[in-house]
């Protein structure tokens, strides 16, 4: 992918932070991931049907996949955001939010 980033914030941050990722992902209207966590299989997640913060958060450290409108790989962590996506665009958005 062309476009990577980290970003490190405290462990109380996550909640925060798991929500803002759930709001850019709607508003750049990627409304379908796979959710992997440890020890976990792939879990698909429609993003309108479903707690897309509370999900992220539950499973965390877990690895997000995109691949509809936008190319993405989002690696959450404890206390750090991980991501690579081939959209400029959202690559900007993530930049802004993990700052």
């Amino acid at each position: 992918m062309r476009f990577a980033g980290r970003g490190i914030f405290p462990i109380e941050a996550l909640p925060h932070r798991c929500a803002a990722i759930a709001g850019m992902l709607a508003e750049r209207s990627i409304t379908s991931l796979s959710l992997n966590g440890p020890g976990s299989t792939s879990r698909v997640l429609e993003a309108r049907a479903t707690d897309l913060p509370g999900e992220i958060e539950s499973h965390a450290p877990c690895v997000l996949i995109g691949s509809v409108p936008v190319r993405l790989e989002i690696r959450v962590g404890r206390g750090s955001i991980d991501w690579a996506t081939d959209d400029e665009a959202v690559a900007e958005d993530l930049r802004d939010l993990l700052v």
